[in-house]
């Protein structure tokens, strides 16, 4: 169809005729990539012209759209058919909900309330075992005006926006879980730098399980960190559609960190990540646990990474984390003056661009771009403008910012990596320009156990004896045992423990008799042990489940199963499931029927 003048939003052409059915809605929306795998956002819908099949938005999209993106409709009465579904009738104030389980001795909350903990112009409080859940926008909200605010021993979750908003100086997010977010689990930041002043946050996440984010907003981060001078350490983040830290900022850490189980529905993103600023220099990113992070087959192959320097990143240590079961570990895209040492990987399960891949761009795009603001280049360069590098305590703390200049700015330049080990992966992919301007070298490939203590067990240090010493006899092992959460009598759960006591099975009933086998509906209740994400349902014609038909998987907690044979006995059995790959982990109901 042709885009009517001056229509505001865009305009699709559409093959489905569904779409026709949503003609009469009026408060239809549309969710989607529209034209990158990293960039999603909502739509209205204003108009659908039957005749013409077209569609169009109210509003536009930033970057455009591109044929074939993936989206979603959503607030649709007439399709309204799946549990969990809604449709909200604003007009009349009316809800109406697909329920997921019985309503019986079921609590359902909505909230009226925007934020339920509000700091400000504050110092030196602590709030210690707190509950705070279903926030219209924050669960907790503590202001830049803050100083020593400490959220101890919490559990957090349970909001549209973003669950903490973490602000202000020397202020603690520890021993807590956050979970359950619409957008963001964790805002958070600190500092400032700039030519008057230079100001450290000093804040600090720690010891907290981190999960199920981006919910509602599939971009949405575990942890969205600004600021300078701030510390992430000890925490384990996991189950999100997209990458599970954001960082930037000078001077900050993120250190003994578990990560898995991300980066489900996005690319061209990495776990951890950060780009295009000159103001992120001596970023420590080293001691973390980064595993089963392998993206989705159907979309660019390898670009899943999981650290990912973008845009010209420049000064910062990647240094003894693990990477297991992830696709590309380490990407520096034309990332200058950063060093990549004693890394180790291990397992390819997905296409990969390189255990460690470092581009240059700076051959491919015009140094003219350093000053138009409207590109990455030029974005990238204003932050380092910013600085007069030459003046205190610029110069002292980071005095290779010095030897930037307009010609090697989007070069990259004075990287160090080297002394870094793939197990059963793949090599490095790194551009020649990169090895002409940079240390690489030593850096080691292996398609067999080179002699690790114990394997199997995820014991990934090198025993005394082990042949990697001969070439790298500085290799600093790396104790896993050391990384993630750990025991503090404050934390909800130290040790994850099941709670089955809810985890039932609900029908067909034990012993049922005339269940439609071309349509058998499977239920159970949900699965409350840290990590379930999904369920893994098993159906056999024995007991013993050793004549297994059907071993599927479900985001909900139910399952239509169309291709059973009538007149047999089946028996099922249905499992929580968190992690993937190698570390996933199935708990079993007590039941079986």
């Amino acid at each position: 169809g042709q885009k009517p003048e001056n229509a505001k939003g865009a305009v699709m052409a559409y093959d489905n005729e569904r779409i026709s059915r949503w003609v009469n809605a009026e408060d239809a929306w549309l969710y989607g990539y529209w034209t990158w795998n990293w960039e999603a956002s909502s739509l209205r819908i204003k108009k659908i012209d039957v005749s013409e099949k077209t569609l169009e938005t109210e509003d536009s999209t930033t970057f455009g759209m591109r044929e074939g993106q993936r989206f979603m409709a959503f607030n649709l009465l007439e399709e309204l058919d799946s549990p969990g579904e809604y449709y909200i009738d604003r007009e009349n104030e009316i809800l109406y909900y697909y329920p997921i389980c019985s309503l019986d001795d079921t609590e359902m909350l909505i909230s009226q309330t925007d934020t339920i903990i509000s700091v400000e112009n504050c110092k030196n409080i602590t709030f210690e075992r707190l509950t705070v859940e279903c926030a219209r926008v924050y669960g907790v909200s503590v202001a830049d005006n803050t100083e020593n605010i400490v959220f101890n021993g919490c559990i957090l979750s349970g909001s549209s926006g973003r669950v903490v908003n973490l602000y202000g100086r020397n202020n603690k997010l520890i021993n807590s879980d956050i979970y359950d977010a619409g957008m963001d689990c964790i805002g958070f930041s600190g500092g400032k730098a700039d030519n008057t002043v230079f100001e450290l946050g000093n804040n600090l996440i720690e010891n907290c399980d981190i999960h199920d984010f981006g919910q509602k907003m599939t971009t949405g981060y575990g942890i969205l960190a600004r600021g300078h001078g701030n510390n992430i350490i000890h925490n384990r983040v996991h189950s999100g559609p997209a990458q599970a830290m954001s960082a930037s900022g000078f001077l900050s850490k993120l250190e003994y960190n578990e990560i898995y189980d991300v980066l489900r529905e996005t690319e061209d993103a990495g776990a951890i990540y950060g780009g295009r600023s000159a103001q992120d220099r001596r970023m420590s990113i080293s001691y973390n646990y980064i595993h089963d992070v392998c993206g989705q087959d159907d979309m660019r192959k390898g670009y899943y990474m999981g650290i990912y320097l973008d845009d010209y990143l420049s000064d910062i240590t990647v240094k003894s984390n693990i990477f297991k079961n992830v696709s590309t570990p380490i990407m520096g895209h034309n990332s200058s003056q950063c060093t990549v040492e004693n890394n180790l990987i291990i397992n390819k399960t997905a296409s990969s661009n390189g255990c460690i891949w470092w581009t240059d761009g700076g051959n491919d795009w015009s140094n003219g771009n350093l000053y138009d603001t409207s590109t990455s280049q030029g974005q990238f360069y204003k932050t380092h403008l910013a600085i007069d590098w030459t003046k205190e305590p610029y110069c002292t703390l980071f005095p290779e910012a010095l030897n930037v200049t307009p010609e090697n700015a989007l070069e990259p330049f004075d990287n160090v990596i080297k002394n870094n080990i793939s197990v059963n992966h793949v090599g490095t992919n790194i551009d020649s320009d990169v090895y002409a301007r940079s240390e690489v070298e030593n850096n080691l490939v292996y398609d067999y156990d080179p002699g690790f203590v114990d394997y199997e067990n995820d014991d990934f240090r090198f025993r005394e004896d082990s042949e990697i010493y001969e070439k790298i006899p500085e290799w600093q092992n790396i104790d896993i045992s050391k990384i993630g959460l750990y025991y503090d009598e404050n934390r909800p759960t130290n040790e994850p423990s099941v709670n089955k006591s809810n985890f039932t099975l609900v029908s067909p009933a034990d012993g049922a008799e005339n269940v439609p086998a071309y349509k058998a509906q499977f239920d159970w209740n949900i699965c409350q042990e840290m990590g379930i994400d999904r369920y893994r349902l098993v159906i056999a014609r024995d007991s013993g489940f050793s004549d297994i038909v059907k071993d599927t998987e479900s985001g909900d907690i139910s399952k239509e199963i169309s291709d059973l044979e009538p007149n047999t006995t089946y028996y099922w059995k249905v499992a929580g499931v968190r992690g993937r790959g190698d570390d996933r982990e199935s708990i079993w109901c007590d039941e079986v029927r």
